[in-house]
């Protein structure tokens, strides 16, 4: 599955298929990423990109790639984890 979803909805579902089994990978773009990035709360009290508490609950069990959109050879990046998906 390809999972281009934010915030909270759509990417506790992905979430949910990811702890069933399914293959789910969050594609984000490098310039603009998931905004549950920078929601607390933080580990360590601590905030960053990488440490907001509400980006970890809602994208667990997915692996992930972030793309410099703006680049072709990230478009067919993209275009090929599509491509291989059942579910976009």
């Amino acid at each position: 599955m390809a999972d281009f979803c934010w915030n909270i909805a759509v990417p506790l579902a992905t979430k949910n298929l990811a702890a069933y089994g399914a293959e789910v990978i969050k594609i984000e773009a490098q310039t603009r990423y998931d905004t549950n990035r920078t929601t607390p709360p933080f580990k360590d009290g601590l905030a960053g990109i990488d440490l907001g508490g509400m980006f970890v609950r809602n994208n667990a069990g997915k692996m992930s790639v972030a793309l410099n959109l703006s680049h072709p050879r990230a478009i067919e990046i993209a275009k090929q984890l599509v491509a291989r998906a059942d579910i976009v």
